[in-house]
């Protein structure tokens, strides 16, 4: 009984594991379509800025001021900044695909989900984390290894029994047979009886085998379950790490696209009013083009750093159809 119930909780848990798996997918993939559609948008805001330097340059150009050079610079520009777009709107389609799939229902439907484009989900300035034992215990893939473990140390109990003798009795008893010595007797009107003591001890040899089998079992049991621990405390350790990198970037990132920026609207200014050339105007754009899309995938990093911690904590299942309490698992 302890080894079935110990067994029946390893696979609820698996089934929250997957759970936790189905629900961290999810949120990457929603999480890459918003940070892709930020892009993408960048990427258009710019191409129409370049533009309309490429027609500033046109109309120097024709005036004198400018030669053909300035132009085929402006035009490339233009051209490499609209060469994004395709790209990421192909990566977009993608996501939209995988969610569809992840979520079981259709495209359309995602699509009235998503409802058009919407900023990145923004990670809470601060956060607070322990991690105690404790926490560690409600991820799905440490309970499983925990109530594997069970299972299989009760199997070795399970198996230890066949040692014991066992009284096996089949057929019928007459109601003439009464008292307790009567079954056993040869004479009883209850003859068609059968009364046998299985004595397993001529089977010895293979039953303590199948201990021996057993306890090798329980310690493949327990090594996986220390595995399974010391890869939640790693995967918990890697994920704060990556979300604190990630902040630390985004934080160098927004001072150097404030700093990019300004430079742009001052070269844009000083271009039109002849006090600088071409290349210089080129150059700022180029550098912040660059750093707001940084600054837009180290967003979607910093919201995905988040979600993978919540999935190192064993996030994202529900207990709704879990009994009240199996083998010493109670639900959570």
């Amino acid at each position: 009984i302890e080894a079935a119930a110990a067994t029946e909780a390893a696979r609820i848990e698996a089934a929250r594991d997957a759970q936790v798996t189905l629900v961290a997918e999810v949120a990457k993939n929603y999480l890459d379509l918003r940070t892709q559609q930020q892009r993408l948008r960048v990427a258009r805001e710019n191409a129409a800025s370049q533009a309309e330097t490429e027609q500033l340059t046109r109309w120097r150009l024709n005036a004198g001021l400018l030669t053909e050079l300035e132009l085929a610079q402006a035009s490339s520009n233009l051209d490499q900044t609209r060469a994004r777009e395709p790209a990421l709107e192909s990566t977009i389609e993608t996501d939209l695909n995988k969610l569809a799939v992840l979520c079981g229902i259709s495209r359309a439907e995602v699509e009235a989900l998503i409802q058009g484009e919407r900023a990145i989900p923004t990670v809470p300035a601060s956060l607070g984390v322990s991690v105690p034992a404790e926490v560690l215990r409600q991820r799905p893939d440490v309970r499983a290894a925990e109530r594997s473990l069970a299972a299989q140390t009760a199997n070795i109990g399970v198996a230890t029994a066949e040692l014991y003798p066992a009284l096996k009795l089949s057929g019928s008893i007459a109601l003439s047979a009464t008292q307790a010595d009567q079954l056993l007797r040869s004479n009883s009107a209850s003859n068609s009886l059968l009364a046998s003591l299985t004595a397993p001890i001529f089977d010895a040899g293979h039953i303590r085998r199948n201990i021996a089998i057993q306890n090798a079992l329980q310690e493949q049991s327990l090594i996986a379950y220390e595995k399974t621990v010391a890869q939640a405390l790693a995967d918990v350790e890697t994920a704060l790490a990556n979300l604190v990198k990630a902040r630390e970037r985004s934080v160098f990132l927004n001072r150097a696209l404030d700093s990019a920026r300004l430079a742009e609207d001052i070269a844009r200014k000083r271009f039109a009013a002849g006090l600088i050339d071409f290349p210089s105007l080129l150059e700022t754009q180029r550098s912040l083009l660059s750093l707001e899309d940084q600054n837009l995938s180290a967003q979607g990093d910093q919201a995905g750093a988040l979600v993978q911690l919540y999935k190192a904590l064993g996030g994202g299942w529900q207990d709704d159809a879990a009994p009240t309490a199996i083998s010493g698992v109670s639900p959570h």
